[in-house]
């Protein structure tokens, strides 16, 4: 029996919750669903911030801290819970797994794709990693199928796909349909993945799903057909995740440092400030709300990593050349987002002429009230800071299905 049944909890099934694990703080939103065509109501917000250098282990225990903290503030388990999974829990990558349909057939039913699908994950498992698989693209003869096939949060399924898919099967095709799964791969240590399966299963397997932030990104800003091809820059704490969409599939996911992080350590080197006092500084300065003393070179060590970060940027994009010209469209999210450094170098028209056949970059600051057209829940959600954990909450909205 799972913990919250035997310790007598009610599930409320129209509450739901997010949860962004990031490298130093956990975010927490929970929230009702509203009548169609309304933003939800959002019920509590918590952050946490994480001791500097936790490890991935400590990282994956603080989902059970917060499903205890979730029953005892609000007295009710949520029906459902979207955990973000970043890179530094586990592993990215995007890789193409084939498979053969049934032999002569015209068409292919979604419990099939999933059920092959399901066999790639299998064949890709090893002992001391766990991978947990998120299509994201399925092509049948080298043909791209319709959007709703792929896309399903569940690792390793396909679940909730009603519509088979139908194809031309030429004559004599002996193995059947070439099928093609384009697919974001999460590698964890088994450690880390026990950790976060143990949460899942002692409160109710079916209320927990975990997601990648790209899938919810896909979703949210390629899948329902609000732009079909840009680059997405999320610029986290440790981490830099560049997220690149053609056609509203996703075609590159990378990561890269320094990130948002590097900026405050560079302050706590120069002036010998603690971390978490220059984190909160560096946050007071460019958010223009006051004036920190010792800050007076905040511009200069600032200008010195934005440095540091653009040769990374664009070694990054370097790797994806072989991919054609980039979208001059890019959207600027995350927390490192609101430092002046990092936004110039973005929209500098001197780096994407190299990438693209634009001569500048369109650029756009993703803010999580930007999800809801500006409305921020009743003040609950911040800046581009919060990006991530709106893409949960719209994502979530939009998934019905999510949890089955």
């Amino acid at each position: 029996m799972a913990l919250w049944g035997m310790i007598g909890g009610k599930k409320k099934e129209r509450t739901e919750a997010v949860i962004d694990i990031g490298s130093h703080s956990i975010k927490v939103l929970v929230f009702e669903r509203g009548p169609a065509g309304t933003p939800p109501r959002i019920l509590k917000k918590m952050v946490d911030r994480m001791p500097l250098g936790a490890d991935q282990l400590r990282l994956a225990a603080q989902v059970h801290k917060f499903m205890f903290v979730l029953t005892r503030e609000l007295g009710l388990m949520p029906g459902r819970i979207a955990i973000a999974v970043g890179p530094h829990l586990a592993d990215h990558s995007l890789v193409s797994w084939s498979a053969h349909g049934p032999k002569n057939a015209a068409e292919i039913s979604g419990a099939a794709l999933a059920h092959l699908f399901q066999g790639a994950v299998r064949e890709h498992q090893e002992a001391d990693q766990v991978v947990w698989a998120y299509p994201v693209a399925v092509s049948v003869n080298g043909y791209a199928a319709p959007r709703g096939v792929a896309g399903s949060p569940a690792p390793a399924g396909l679940a909730g796909e009603k519509v088979p898919i139908r194809f031309l099967s030429p004559s004599g095709q002996a193995d059947g349909a070439l099928l093609l799964f384009r697919t974001l791969v999460l590698s964890l240590s088994r450690r880390v993945a026990d950790a976060l399966e143990e949460a899942r299963f002692a409160w109710g397997a079916t209320s927990i799903t975990f997601v990648p932030l790209p899938v919810a990104y896909l979703e949210v800003a390629g899948g329902a057909g609000e732009m079909q091809d840009f680059l997405l820059i999320d610029v986290g704490g440790e981490e830099t995740m560049l997220m690149r969409v053609r056609a509203g599939t996703l075609e590159s996911v990378r990561f890269f440092s320094p990130s948002a992080h590097e900026f405050a350590r560079r302050i706590t080197k120069e002036t010998g400030m603690p971390f978490r006092e220059a984190e909160d500084g560096l946050r007071t300065f460019v958010r223009g709300t006051g004036r920190i003393a010792g800050f007076e070179r905040m511009r200069e060590m600032s200008a010195i990593v934005a440095v540091v970060w653009k040769e990374a940027f664009l070694a990054c994009l370097d790797e994806d050349y072989h991919l054609g010209p980039l979208s001059p469209v890019v959207i600027l999210t995350g927390g490192g987002a609101e430092i002046p450094e990092i936004e110039a170098a973005v929209r500098d028209s001197a780096w994407i002429k190299k990438f693209s056949y634009a001569s500048a970059p369109a650029v756009r600051t993703l803010a999580a009230h930007s999800f809801f057209d500006g409305n921020s829940l009743g003040g609950f959600l911040g800046g581009a800071e919060d990006a991530g954990l709106a893409a949960l909450v719209k994502y979530t909205l939009r998934q019905d299905d999510l949890f089955l």
